[in-house]
C-alpha cells in the first residue's frame, strides 16, 4: 500500500510539473526597424511638379511579421499599414474604414519614441471619405516642408499609435522619407523610401 501511495504522489507531482512547464508565456513586445521601405517611389516629375513613373500601389505592411503583403491581398485583413508617397501628399493608410476590412485604427500622439510606454485608451480613427486617420496633407501635424530646400521631414516628437482589429497595439516612428535616411535631405536624395521603426505589442496589454 505504501508503494502505491508513493507512486501516486510521484505521478501527481510529475503531472503538475509538466503542466507548469507547458503554460503559455507572454510574447515580448517586438521592436523592428525597416530601412528604405519602397513607398511607390517616383522615377521623375513633369513640368507641373507631378510625380511620374509610379505604380499607384502602396507598400502594405504586416505589423506582426514586419513583412510586405502583396497588393493582390489589399482587400484582406493580412496587412495593417500602407505607405505611398504622393506628389503633394504622404499617404499612410490603415487597414480599416474605407481602406480595408481589417478593423485597424490609428492616431498621432506627441512624445519621445523610446520613452512612450503606453497606448492611449481612446482617440483612434479609421480612414474615411472625409479624412485619413493619419493626415496626408503637406505640411501637416506630423510632416514639415522646407520651403528653401523643398524637402520633407517627419516632425520630431510625433508618433503613430496603431490599434489592430484584434485589439493589439503598435507605436510607429517615421524617421525619413528619403533613400538612405539622410539627416539633411536635398532634392538630389531619392524620395519615396521610408525608414521607420516600430514596437508591436502582441499581448492583451497597452504597454510597449
Amino acid at each position: 500500500m505504501k508503494q502505491l501511495v508513493l507512486f501516486a504522489s510521484v505521478a501527481l507531482a510529475t503531472f503538475s510539473s509538466c503542466g507548469k512547464k507547458e503554460e503559455a508565456q507572454p510574447v515580448p513586445a517586438q521592436s523592428v526597424t525597416i530601412r528604405d521601405l519602397p513607398a511607390d517611389p517616383p522615377t521623375g516629375s513633369d513640368q507641373k511638379g507631378n510625380f511620374t513613373g509610379q505604380t499607384g500601389k502602396p507598400y502594405l505592411l504586416d505589423i506582426k511579421t514586419g513583412k510586405q503583403v502583396p497588393n493582390e491581398e489589399e482587400n484582406t485583413d493580412k496587412w495593417h499599414v500602407g505607405f505611398r508617397i504622393g506628389s503633394r501628399k504622404i499617404n499612410i493608410t490603415v487597414n480599416g474604414g474605407i481602406s480595408g476590412p481589417g478593423g485597424c485604427s490609428a492616431q498621432i500622439v506627441n512624445g519621445v519614441f523610446d520613452s512612450y510606454k503606453n497606448a492611449p485608451a481612446e482617440g483612434y480613427l479609421q480612414d474615411s471619405d472625409a479624412s485619413l486617420a493619419i493626415p496626408n496633407a503637406m505640411p501637416s501635424s506630423w510632416v514639415e516642408y522646407n520651403r528653401t530646400t523643398h524637402t520633407l521631414t517627419p516632425k520630431a516628437g510625433t508618433i503613430i499609435v496603431l490599434k489592430t482589429g484584434e485589439g493589439r497595439y503598435a507605436k510607429i516612428e517615421i524617421i525619413s522619407f528619403y533613400k538612405g535616411a539622410p539627416g539633411s535631405p536635398t532634392l538630389q536624395n531619392q524620395l519615396g523610401y521610408f525608414t521607420l521603426r516600430y514596437v508591436y505589442q502582441p499581448n492583451n496589454s497597452t504597454a510597449f
